[in-house]
């Protein structure tokens, strides 16, 4: 069991969180979307499961390429691609 760093992986406006803090998110599962300054919708996913335990951005921040986004506690129970 870990801790990880979601880092962004686009630059531009967080248009929206998917997940709320202390939430459980499944591996791959959609956490964030980023709008580009080429006004593209990029998701941001992650291959790991576990809990939300940290949210660093909100709704209309403005991020670059690996901006910390959040933290997941990593969780011990087996995904679907395991």
């Amino acid at each position: 069991m870990g801790y990880y760093f979601i880092n962004s992986a686009h630059e531009g406006m967080i248009e929206k969180i998917l997940v709320e803090k202390d939430s459980y998110v499944h591996e791959w599962e959609p956490i964030f979307i980023i709008q580009t300054p080429w006004k593209t919708k990029e998701e941001v996913k992650w291959g790991v499961s576990g809990n939300m335990k940290h949210i660093y951005v909100s709704p209309g921040d403005k991020v670059s390429i690996n901006t910390p986004l959040a933290i997941v506690s990593e969780s011990r129970s087996p995904a679907g691609s395991d």
